[in-house]
């Protein structure tokens, strides 16, 4: 739960999720809030994102993961950081996908894997 004090009631809004390492991720409507408070669940489809840009992971849509830089792209600049981190045993929420606390060669392989398929934002 998030709270948005200046959000105006009425008002349709983008809901927008970004993180240390992962691709910005627009919902792919307007949210609107009422007393102050709204809901929108990006779990619940891959609809859910703007243009469906989520994968599914053990049956749940999620956002990418390994824009390293946050330049908005998921490619090779952002697999060789991932690289020389977990060559260099340096560890770091930028480059720690998977959140288990090291990067390492399953951090490398989702870069990877993400940046071969062109994982990039997509927003309105």
């Amino acid at each position: 739960i998030i709270n948005f004090n200046n959000a105006v009631n009425g008002t349709p809004y983008y809901v927008v999720v970004r993180s240390v390492n992962a691709i910005e991720t627009w919902s792919s409507g307007f949210v609107t809030f009422s007393s102050g408070a709204a809901s929108y669940d990006f779990t619940s489809a891959l609809s859910q994102a703007y243009l469906s840009n989520q994968i599914l992971k053990l049956g749940i849509p999620s956002i990418y993961q390994g824009d390293v830089n946050q330049d908005g792209f998921v490619n090779s600049t952002d697999v060789i950081s991932t690289y020389n981190n977990s060559a260099s045993f340096i560890t770091s929420p930028s480059t720690d996908f998977n959140c288990d606390g090291t990067t390492d060669l399953s951090d490398v392989s989702l870069a990877y894997n993400n940046a071969t398929n062109f994982v990039q934002k997509k927003r309105p």
